[in-house]
């Protein structure tokens, strides 16, 4: 080899060494060592479900979280975002491969001769017309040295799976909203049941009270008293039913239907949760939809840096066109009036005013935000499952002493009732113990309605399911 072809050779593999590492992005942030288990130690170890809500033991609202999916227009919406994405991801692949163009054309010219005496101009203006006619096929191709095209496929690539996550994240979301939109419609119409129950014996005992006045055994302050009870009992029945009213036209709108008031609910919440299936706080990051997403985001980052810097490298391009040229239409395809070209080659940005170099440092800061943005996802993930796991602990403990404080008034009331018919204590004694009753009914299942709103989101902060339900790949 000539000492300066082995210059030049020498020049390349520098080149080559040196920037072929641009495309090596920094991988996924590292957190502190998880603890082996959860601090708050309120469920099993075992994988959680894919279809979290069937977990919760109502028929009624699987279907309606299913049915939510499958209707909702904001899955469509992301479903379409995720068609753009891969739209995307395939133009940017298809920038690594040869462009090829056929080309169809005729083009007809009058050429003058000016201060030249030709035979035959009869004192004019001597002239010539040609018409040509001609096909042609033009290829064109960038030789990807560097990996600048390899880095912006890859980017596009991940943004990709980036939206896949997202798409999972959000049906996930919304099979939180309906579950809690249906448990929260559920517990108002049986609060609500229990309210016009308190209002019928608020009724009897305005009756009772009536006629006892009427024989003047009680007073017009007790009969008043009476009255003002019933009334305030009839307006918590009509607050609750606006409440139930406003949760079921809630659920209808997730479901995409008209809110009339018609979707089916549960005829108690659901009793006797199993224990969760929490697993492994170190898979946390294998199962979260959102933290595949945001570490497909870094992985996007680390690409579109390594695009940056190539953009600072020399671009080598390949251009070749071929076709026929002929004066007659019969020649076009006639090899004998054939025309060709070849040409390569090698362009580097000399002066971009800082440009470029620019684009590296929004690239570089991208890419530090994006892992700061998983860190933080990752930080607060954990934090969501570990405030879950104590809720659900005291919960199910204060869920626990409202069933004893539940039973002690269905004795109390049985005791009531059983002495009220023998004549020993009077209606208000057995009014009374039923109230009582009814308020530790209530009582009981607003913490239980408030243990299942806790269940949903202890669920989805462990992942819902999403490793094993719609991502094709894991975080890394």
């Amino acid at each position: 080899m000539t000492r300066p072809g082995a210059i030049v050779a020498a020049a390349f593999v520098v080149l080559w060494a040196g920037c072929s590492s641009i495309g090596a992005g920094r991988g996924v942030p590292t957190l502190n060592a998880p603890p082996a288990r959860w601090a708050a130690a309120a469920g099993s170890t075992e994988e959680p479900v894919e279809a979290w809500w069937t977990s919760l033991g109502d028929p009624g609202l699987a279907r309606t979280v299913e049915e939510v999916i499958a209707a909702s227009p904001e899955i469509a919406a992301a479903v379409a975002r995720l068609e753009a994405a891969r739209a995307e991801a395939g133009a940017a692949g298809a920038e690594r491969w040869p462009s090829l163009e056929a080309g169809l054309g005729a083009a007809r010219q009058r050429r003058n001769f000016l201060g030249l005496p030709l035979p035959g101009a009869g004192g004019g203006i001597a002239h010539t017309t040609t018409t040509t006619l001609g096909v042609s096929l033009n290829t064109s191709w960038e030789l990807d040295l560097w990996g600048r095209l390899r880095a912006a496929h890859a980017a596009a690539r991940a943004r990709v799976q980036a939206t896949e996550a997202d798409l999972v994240a959000a049906r996930l979301s919304l099979a939180g909203q309906a579950a809690k939109a249906w448990l929260a419609a559920t517990e108002a119409r049986l609060q609500a049941r229990l309210l016009d129950d308190v209002a019928d014996g608020l009724r009897a005992s305005l009756e009772d009270v009536q006629g006892r006045h009427r024989l003047g055994l009680a007073s017009a302050a007790v009969l008043e008293r009476a009255r003002g009870e019933l009334a305030l009992g009839r307006s918590a029945v009509r607050a609750r039913r606006a409440v139930e009213r406003g949760q079921v036209a809630a659920l209808e709108a997730l479901l995409g239907r008209y809110p009339a008031g018609e979707v089916a609910l549960g005829e108690d919440l659901p009793w006797g949760l199993a224990p969760v299936a929490a697993g492994l706080p170190a898979d946390l990051v294998a199962r979260r939809a959102d933290l595949a997403a945001a570490e497909r985001r870094v992985a996007a980052a680390d690409a579109g840096l390594a695009r940056s810097r190539a953009e600072l490298l020399p671009r080598v391009a390949l251009t070749a066109s071929g076709g026929t040229a002929s004066e007659d239409l019969s020649d076009v395809l006639d090899g004998d009036f054939g025309v060709w070209a070849l040409a390569a080659n090698l362009a580097r940005p000399v002066l971009e005013g800082g440009r470029l170099r620019a684009g590296v440092d929004r690239a570089r800061a991208g890419q530090a935000e994006a892992r700061a943005r998983y860190v933080a996802a990752a930080l607060r993930a954990y934090a969501e499952v570990e405030a879950a796991l104590a809720l659900e602990g005291e919960l199910a403990a204060e869920e626990a002493e409202l069933g004893r404080a539940m039973e002690a008034a269905r004795a109390a009331e049985a005791v009531a009732r059983g002495r009220y018919r023998g004549g020993l204590v009077g209606l208000e004694v057995l009014r009374s113990a039923e109230r009582g009753r009814r308020e530790a009914l209530s009582r009981l299942l607003a913490v239980r309605g408030r243990r299942l709103d806790n269940r949903v989101d202890l669920l989805l902060a462990l992942g819902g399911g999403a490793a094993e339900g719609g991502l094709p790949w894991r975080a890394r």
